[in-house]
């Protein structure tokens, strides 16, 4: 019902959602969960210590990579059976590349594993979330493009943007 709109912009905006109330409602909740964050975000920059000793790192660090040993795995498995879910899995990977390369940079900072820990963001993790974020993108864009020709839309989306959020009316 809805894929006609991919060639009107203003059409996009008027499209029907599954639930205009629910639709409101979580658009209500994002915005708001956003200015609790900055407000939180304020808080933490005022209250944190400097410097705080962790007791369990080890299982926080060995934890965080076995989840992106679980979802690279997942997402290979995804890639190999030609699954849409592929893409989920893809941003999820990708998320969890750039916290980690965020996190190993920011923590050792100044110290003995600085060099290490930018040689492998910069050099392995910051990339590779970068490629995966790229072929979601692409995938997407193509996908929308079979939908519109499907639908017999004379024009195709290029951009990410320019693709409207399709839900069931």
């Amino acid at each position: 019902a809805g894929l006609a709109t991919l060639d009107s912009r203003s059409e996009a905006r008027d499209m029907p959602h599954d639930d205009p109330l629910r639709y409101r409602i979580g658009l209500a909740l994002y915005a708001g969960a956003s200015a609790f964050m900055i407000a939180w975000t304020v808080i933490l920059v005022r209250t944190l210590p400097a410097h705080y000793l962790a007791g369990q790192w080890r299982i926080a660090w060995t934890g965080f990579d076995l989840a992106l040993v679980v979802m690279l795995a997942a997402m290979a498995w995804a890639i190999w059976r030609r699954r849409q879910v592929a893409l989920l899995i893809m941003v999820i990977t990708a998320t969890l590349l750039l916290c980690d390369a965020w996190f190993d940079v920011t923590l050792s900072w100044g110290g003995s594993e600085e060099w290490t820990s930018m040689l492998t963001a910069f050099g392995c993790e910051i990339p590779l979330a970068v490629v995966m974020l790229l072929r979601v993108r692409s995938v997407i864009i193509q996908t929308a493009v079979v939908v519109a020709l499907r639908a017999g839309v004379a024009v195709e989306p290029r951009t990410l943007r320019g693709i409207p959020l399709l839900t069931g009316g």
